[in-house]
């Protein structure tokens, strides 16, 4: 998750013909809606990439009439679950909009809420197993999910790191990877890694190697380079699970006077402003894309139609947006010069 991040098509999406930048909506309200939604945005923890799309999310409120209140499970999953529960009882809320640490045990609390006439949002992917996950799909309880699934993050990494070694080390040639991810066993993390290795070592050419869990923050990101890298371990293509652990790392590498962009190649998940900036001076490679603003932008705009009882797309897919991209590297930058980042990892 540039983010925990980590990172959810049917018939019917209408995803397609919005803006990246949004687009206006409007239409009457229900004489049942209240004057001022309110809406529950559950976020993992603090970090930029989070906050990120509750920035969008507040500033979305305040034009469609609704206000967007912010709890913090600080990475745990229970706590997540009693706020939830806590949020359904309490009557206060219209919408909630989920950013879970745990998709799996939120699943049946958003049914819950949705029984409740809450309208339930879900950030980044879908809820339920990383199988549910795996493509972007509604699911029960679910008015809106808006998001990536992981099967395409993970067929997106191993296409890209390919990419890194064929500039790195020639087409075809041995290649070493080293593959850092937020939380090993942080489920999409674990699904993602499951796919990306064996496609790798199908190639015959790319071995990768795992380091150690960066934490999805750059202080972890730091100390998992440089406990990697005190083996001296040869080293092609570094694949990170999260632009501020690229942060981390940079600082890490230049510990170890290793150059970035020369030594090896960098991939980054994210798409932040700083990446752009890291690929546009050649210190990254690449970083795969992410939107949390954009996404919250039209999950609020959504809830807040469907309380007012409109009908409303049941997923967003963020890659299918005008303007978005997969993936962020130096041909996707040439190619969209006017690309903007949607958040930052510097908050």
């Amino acid at each position: 998750m540039g983010s925990v991040r980590r990172r959810w098509r049917i018939t019917g999406v209408v995803a397609g013909a919005i803006a990246l930048a949004g687009f206006a909506v409007g239409g009457a309200s229900s004489s049942a809606a209240p004057k001022t939604v309110q809406i529950a945005f559950f976020s993992y923890n603090t970090t930029p990439y989070p906050l990120s799309g509750f920035k969008a999310a507040q500033a979305e409120a305040a034009k469609v009439g609704a206000k967007v209140t912010f709890l913090n499970s600080n990475n745990d999953p229970t706590l997540q679950a009693t706020q939830m529960r806590d949020a359904i009882t309490s009557g206060k809320y219209q919408a909630f909009y989920i950013w879970p640490n745990n998709a799996v045990a939120l699943q049946p609390l958003a049914v819950q809420a949705n029984k409740a006439g809450i309208k339930v949002g879900a950030a980044d992917a879908t809820l339920g197993s990383t199988a549910d996950q795996a493509t972007l799909k509604t699911e029960p309880g679910l008015t809106i999910t808006a998001g990536t699934g992981l099967k395409e993050e993970a067929q997106i990494a191993v296409s890209e790191i390919k990419k890194a070694c064929a500039a790195k080390v020639g087409a075809g040639k041995a290649c070493n990877v080293a593959i850092m991810p937020g939380i090993t066993a942080f489920p999409p993390d674990a699904y993602r890694i499951g796919l990306i290795q064996p496609a790798l070592a199908a190639t015959g050419h790319i071995k990768s190697t795992l380091m150690p869990q960066g934490m999805y923050s750059t202080p972890g990101a730091q100390a998992s380079t440089l406990n990697f890298f005190q083996s001296k371990p040869k080293v092609d293509v570094l694949y990170s699970f999260a632009d501020q652990m690229i942060a981390g790392t940079l600082t890490a590498l230049k510990q170890l006077k290793l150059t970035p962009g020369k030594d090896l190649e960098l991939i980054g998940f994210g798409a932040s402003t700083e990446a752009v900036a890291g690929i546009k001076a050649g210190t990254w490679f690449a970083s795969q894309a992410l939107y949390p603003a954009t996404e919250s932008k039209l999950a609020v705009q959504y809830l807040v139609q469907a309380v007012h009882g409109k009908k409303v797309p049941a997923v967003v897919d963020t890659y299918k947006l005008p303007g978005a991209l997969p993936v962020i590297d130096a041909g996707a930058l040439k190619a969209h010069p006017s690309f903007k980042p949607d958040w930052s990892y510097a908050g």
